[in-house]
């Protein structure tokens, strides 16, 4: 489905499934999308009279408008990821929840080597590819095996590297080498245990719901949003800021994640908030959407996708909602924030005048300002330049002196 920002009206872009038989019960569950590929996994649950399967649906981004239709193809599997810097390849957990194949793709940087991987996809199978455009793309899939049954398999920019998770134990990291030991059938042996390795451990009944990574000057680092709280990790899984504070009685009580530069933002059923890279957490904002999740975020406002009755005419059961927010402050507390707890190496000065050159400082409130007087000397530069810029500091200045001078006078 595309949404027109600018009129609010939605147009239905591609039917993933053109028929689905009646008996047969067909829900999305996740998915995951390469800017970089202009690919898009989508995995659908189908229940019927013979139990719960899995699918993998495999779209490319229709990037050319004079292109009649983009070519996809599906694959069963329960659930898919992107692996490397350039999302070159991906991988598909079988329904079982050890199995796991590995597909590479061509380097999309053209039209035609678009064109290409469309067709490879049409044909509906992802064996032996003759027509290899580069040297990086493999024939046919890797197959691996986890020693253990896995979840979730979340993407990774790492090379060769996936985030997996095992619900109520730990978050690791695979790397999908062929140097792995053989196993019995000839596939590639993943070991899940964490002798000697590093890892997150998980609550007793906590699940993953999201993660995503972010660039920094000192690599990547991933935001994890679970059932119970919301963390930054390092691409190592060293745990860099984290918080399991409850905000309200919605279960679960995290709903989604969304970065926003250095910012975390997440939501729970009543608030929109971020957590800083000091540990703590600030409130954005309330909403009334308690099953919306994030979506996007442009420089005035957040955007949700809010679940609504299904449309008998336009058939969708979703609405995009827009929740105007100044953004300024949540970055500038990202920054403050990193910069201090994670020893960036930042031009500060060059950072901070080009986010307050674009974002709206009339947002700002006083905790923002007592972050930024707490950092280096060009933060508080700029906390004392906002204050003397922002009408509502000046009020209440003005507010203090009629007071001061009233009872001192």
């Amino acid at each position: 489905m595309a949404h027109n920002l600018s009129s609010g009206a939605d147009n239905l872009y591609k039917k993933l499934y053109s028929t689905i038989p009646s008996n047969v019960e067909c829900h999305p569950t996740n998915m995951s999308y390469s800017p970089k590929q202009h690919l898009f996994l989508v995995v659908f649950e189908l229940s019927g009279t013979n139990g719960v399967v899995h699918e993998v649906v495999l779209y490319w981004e229709q990037t050319d408008l004079q292109t009649v239709n983009s070519k996809g193809s599906s694959i069963r599997g329960r659930d898919a990821a992107f692996l490397g810097p350039d999302d070159n390849q991906y991988a598909i957990l079988e329904e079982d929840r050890t199995g796991l194949n590995l597909f590479s793709l061509k380097a999309v940087a053209t039209k035609e080597a678009l064109e290409n991987n469309a067709a490879v996809l049409e044909e509906n199978t992802f064996a032996d590819n003759a027509a290899s455009a580069t040297s990086t793309e493999r024939q046919g899939p890797l197959q691996f095996t986890f020693e253990s049954e896995v979840d979730r398999i979340f993407s990774s920019p790492l090379e060769s590297t996936l985030l997996y998770v095992i619900s109520g134990k730990h978050i690791g990291l695979a790397k999908l080498l062929q140097g792995y030991r053989l196993s019995a059938d000839n596939g590639l042996s993943i070991t899940t245990k964490t002798d000697g390795k590093k890892f997150i451990k998980l609550k007793p009944n906590e699940t993953v719901l999201q993660a995503h990574w972010q660039t920094t000057l000192r690599g990547p680092v991933v935001g994890i949003l679970t059932n119970q709280r919301v963390l930054i990790a390092s691409a190592d899984l060293d745990i860099l800021s984290s918080s399991s504070t409850k905000f309200d009685r919605g279960l679960p009580s995290y709903r989604s994640m969304l970065w926003v530069g250095p910012a975390l933002i997440f939501s729970s059923a009543t608030a929109i908030s971020m957590l800083g890279w000091d540990n703590k957490v600030r409130s954005i904002l309330s909403t009334s959407f308690p099953r919306s999740v994030l979506l996007g975020a442009l420089n005035d406002r957040l955007l949700l996708v809010n679940p609504t009755d299904i449309n008998p005419r336009q058939k969708k059961g979703v609405e995009i909602r827009a929740c105007l927010v100044g953004l300024l402050e949540p970055l500038l507390i990202g920054f403050a924030t990193m910069q201090q707890h994670f020893e960036q190496k930042l031009d500060l000065s060059e950072v901070l005048y080009q986010i307050t050159s674009r974002f709206d400082s009339l947002r700002i409130t006083p905790r923002s300002l007592d972050i930024l007087t707490k950092g280096p000397p060009v933060c508080g530069d700029l906390a004392v330049s906002l204050s003397q810029a922002g009408p509502q500091f000046t009020q209440v200045s003005l507010f203090f002196a009629l007071i001061d001078s009233f009872f001192f006078a």
